[in-house]
Parts: C-alpha cells; sequence; structure tokens
C-alpha cells in the first residue's frame, strides 16, 4: 500500500512530484505508441499535464490532481471540469482523458465522474474518460517493472539534486590538486563527453556540422548540370546517363542522411531525451559509402574505357576530354568530403546512445580534471551526476558494493535497487545521469576492476538514462581489459 504523506517532493513540490509519477507510469505502459509531450502549466497549462501523440494524430491527455485529504467537493470538482473543457479546446485532436488523483472514487463521485463530467463534453466529439485512483496506482507500483519507481518516489533514498551536489562536491574537494576549474581547456575529449551525455556543446556541434553538409549538399545540382552540358563523341550517351543516374542515388543517400540528423537535432532542441531510439544512421552510412565507393570505379571505367588520351588527338581534343575528365570527378571528390563529415558526426551520434565510455590517457595528462570539470558543470545546470574516485577503493569488496558504500546508500538497498532508481531520477531529470568512476588504475586490487567491470557495465547497459564513464592509464589497459574496449577515448594531453 502506498502512503502519500512519504511521496518525496520534486523541486519542493509534492504536486510535481505527483505529475512526475504519472508521467513516467504512462511512458512505462504506452511509450511504444507515440511521442510523449510535457506541458509548462506556468503559463496557464492546457487540461493536462503531458500528452501522447500518435502516429494517426490522435491524442491521449493526463490531468493529475494531488487530492490527499478530503473529498470530491464542489472546488475540486470545478476545477476538474475546467481541466477538462480547457484540454477539449486545446486538443482538437484528444480522444482519451485520463483524470489522476491518489483516491479511490465513493459511489456518489463515481457516478459524477461517469455522467456530470462526461457530460461537458460537447455532443458529436468522442473523447473517453479513464480514472487513475489509489487502487491503481497501489497495483502499478506493485508490479516488480516499477519497483525503482516505488523507491525513487517513496522509498529512503535521497535522490534530489541537493544529494547529487553534495556528492559531488565531497568529491572533489579531496582531488583539489587535480582539479583547478579556473585552467581547464576545452579538449576533443569534452566533445566527445557532451556527445555521449547529449549536453549543449553535442547540439552545437551537430547544428555547425548540419550546416556544413547543407552548403556542400548545394553544390552537386550545379555539378549535375555541367555534366549534362558536356558533350562529346567520346563518351556514349547510355554511359553518361548511366554515371547521371548513380550520382543521383547517391544524392539520395546523402538526403536521408541529412533528414536523420535534422531529426535528432530537432528531438534535442525539444529536450527529448531520446534514449536509444533506433534511427538508421548506420545502415546509411554505409549505402554512402558503397555507393561513393561504386562511383568512383564508374569514373575510373569511363576514364579508361573513353576518355583515354591518345598521341593522335589534337591539343583542342586533348583538352576537352581533360575538362571532361574533370567535370565528371567532382562529385567524386565531394561525395568523400561529405562522406568523412558524416562519418564523423554519425560516431558522435553513435556515442550518445552507448552506456559506457571509456577515457584512456597517461600519468598527467588531465584524466581527472576532465572528468571532474564535467561533473561539476553537470551539477551547475541543475542536473544530476556521480563521482567516485578509484582510490578509494581500498579493500577486496565487490566493484558494485564498492560503489554503494562510497555514495553512502542505505544498506537495505542492494546495487540493483539503486540503479533503478537512479534510473527514475534520470527520466525524472529527462537527462542520461552519468556515473565517474575516475582512476582505475588507482583501485588497490586491480582484480575488483577486471572481474566487476563487465557485469557493471551489463547492468547499466539495461538502462536508458544512467551511464559510466571511467578514466583509466594507458598502461593498464591490458591489465584490465586486455584489448581496448568499444567506445573509447584517448586523451593527449593539455598541451599537444
Amino acid at each position: 500500500m502506498i502512503d502519500w504523506s512519504k511521496l518525496k517532493p520534486y523541486d519542493t513540490d509534492q504536486k510535481r512530484s505527483f505529475e512526475e509519477l504519472c508521467y513516467q507510469i504512462a511512458r512505462v505502459k504506452f511509450d511504444d505508441k507515440g511521442i510523449f509531450t510535457s506541458v509548462d502549466d506556468s503559463g496557464g497549462g492546457d487540461g493536462v499535464e503531458f500528452y501522447l501523440t500518435l502516429p494517426s494524430g490522435e491524442e491521449w491527455g493526463w490531468q493529475a490532481k494531488f487530492y490527499v485529504g478530503g473529498r470530491l467537493v464542489p472546488g475540486r470538482k470545478s476545477s476538474i471540469i475546467d481541466s477538462l473543457k480547457k484540454s477539449l479546446v486545446v486538443h482538437p485532436n484528444l480522444n482519451k482523458w485520463y483524470l489522476c488523483i491518489p483516491m479511490d472514487l465513493t459511489v456518489g463521485e463515481k457516478k459524477w465522474f461517469d455522467t456530470t463530467l462526461k457530460n461537458v463534453i460537447p455532443e458529436g466529439v468522442e473523447v473517453n474518460l479513464y480514472f487513475w485512483g489509489k487502487s491503481e496506482f497501489n497495483h502499478f507500483l506493485g508490479t516488480p517493472k516499477f519497483a525503482g519507481r516505488k523507491n525513487y518516489f517513496f522509498g529512503e533514498l535521497e535522490l534530489t539534486l541537493d544529494w547529487f551536489n553534495t556528492q559531488v562536491s565531497n568529491q572533489l574537494s579531496a582531488i583539489k590538486g587535480k582539479y583547478n576549474p579556473v585552467v581547464h581547456t576545452q579538449t576533443e575529449v569534452d566533445l566527445e563527453i557532451d556527445s555521449f551525455l547529449l549536453n549543449e556543446g553535442y547540439r552545437r556541434h551537430l547544428m555547425a556540422q548540419h550546416q556544413l553538409l547543407s552548403a556542400l549538399f548545394k553544390k552537386i545540382e550545379p555539378m549535375l548540370s555541367e555534366i549534362q552540358k558536356k558533350e562529346t563523341s567520346h563518351l556514349p550517351p547510355m554511359i553518361k546517363k548511366d554515371y547521371l543516374k548513380h550520382i543521383q542515388n547517391t544524392v539520395d543517400v546523402c538526403s536521408s542522411l541529412l533528414s536523420l540528423f535534422e531529426e535528432e537535432i530537432s528531438f534535442i532542441e525539444k529536450d527529448r531525451y531520446p534514449g536509444n531510439r533506433p534511427l538508421p544512421f548506420e545502415e546509411v552510412l554505409k549505402r554512402l559509402y558503397s555507393f561513393t565507393s561504386e562511383l568512383r570505379e564508374k569514373n575510373y571505367s569511363i576514364n579508361i574505357d573513353y576518355l583515354s588520351i591518345t598521341e593522335e588527338m589534337d591539343d583542342l581534343e586533348s583538352y576537352n576530354i581533360k575538362s571532361i575528365r574533370s567535370t565528371l570527378w567532382e562529385p567524386n571528390e565531394l561525395f568523400e568530403e561529405m562522406y568523412y563529415v558524416f562519418k564523423e558526426t554519425v560516431d558522435k551520434v553513435l556515442r550518445s546512445r552507448s552506456n559506457n565510455l571509456y577515457i584512456f590517457g597517461d600519468a598527467g595528462y588531465g584524466k581527472t580534471h576532465v572528468t571532474a570539470h564535467i561533473a561539476k558543470e553537470t551539477i551547475d545546470k541543475g542536473l544530476p551526476a556521480i563521482f567516485i574516485s578509484g582510490k578509494n577503493m581500498v579493500d577486496n569488496r565487490l566493484l558494485s558494493e564498492h560503489l554503494l558504500a562510497n555514495l553512502d546508500i542505505p544498506r537495505n538497498y542492494s546495487w540493483s535497487d539503486f540503479l533503478k532508481a537512479l534510473d527514475v531520477s534520470g527520466k525524472a531529470f529527462r537527462t542520461k545521469i552519468p556515473i565517474f568512476i575516475d582512476g582505475l588504475n588507482e583501485v588497490r586490487d586491480i582484480n575488483i576492476v577486471r572481474n566487476g567491470l563487465p557485469g557493471l557495465i551489463e547492468e547499466i547497459s539495461s538502462f536508458d538514462n544512467i551511464c559510466l564513464i571511467t578514466t583509466c592509464r594507458n598502461t593498464y589497459i591490458k591489465p584490465i581489459f586486455e584489448n581496448a574496449p568499444p567506445h573509447s577515448v584517448y586523451l593527449e594531453g593539455f598541451f599537444k
């Protein structure tokens, strides 16, 4: 049974916490049906706290009223009616409207819900009303898949922003000699971490790359026109037509990749954490590589079979053939340039989809400084982060037990309990919470890392809103990992 008096405030407000709980339950139940959108009600709201848009355009809306004492008195009923009326105006495609209240209805209140409230819906408008009350919430939170949410919203675990701030501050105070925010210098690794955490730097990078690629894309049409103008008896019309067709196919693939980047940017600009959305970046990039390679081979074949320069040709004819060869080659150079820009950007997109990132570097190259800076920067933005130093792991306990102890997690919480609650916290903050473990090579017993890290990564990878970032010296790659693992980046030092 739920004790609603123990509902933890979200940003000092239990009402907002209840709204967030309803949102997360709805996401678990219906996330596969469409796209959820939260509503900022600071401007008066629109009759729902959030709504789901189905591919057909149909919408389902949820209204949460945190009524924990008393019954549905006239004032509360009036507020519910006003919310329904407003949602019908603002959301003309509304098909389902859920009312969420942390109590069950009496017989009289149920009759009011089924008749009076339903009669608010204008004749000819089909909107179905649904009710989530105490019994429904007890059922939801009593099932295993909602265990993390129950711990986060009602448990002893205090995963508030103050808790994250205190945790990171305490850890950073112990490494003062390795981290000075005043002297931070941006590195390539910072951008890799930005991509991994979907930070503002990642969004700016995506937009800059999209602008560059769009500018390159605009150069293709004039090149096609120039090829069509070129005439020579040496190049059969069917060969030329086939070459132009292949160029157009490559253009279409480039256009598909640009559309994917636009979708990624749009999603991030709307503050929708994309999680592991299955956009086919790798598949389309492979097609571009294949088409670009084939176009290059076609160009070589045309030059050899039809546009070879012989000694019998006069200067004018030789010049014309060289001009045609140059014109035919220009799209190849452009597509290859676009491919490498696409590839670099796709690598960062794929990095953002992963749940683990390894940072390697030699001693004194700034591994601790970079991760400490990102952790502090994340906290300063009002987002959660966790930072743990490897040197604090001094005995032979399991790696997960070390982490729980370093974070001072109550003993009645298992590592699995903690991760589930942490993932719910990430969903509440609409972010991916980074767990920084700095200095794997500084753990007293390397066997703890070698044996415990694979399982730790596997567990964390099962959650969308948690990720692991570790640092380690290059010389420890073989003792711990045998070979450099996927999703590795290398810090080359601040002065190289």
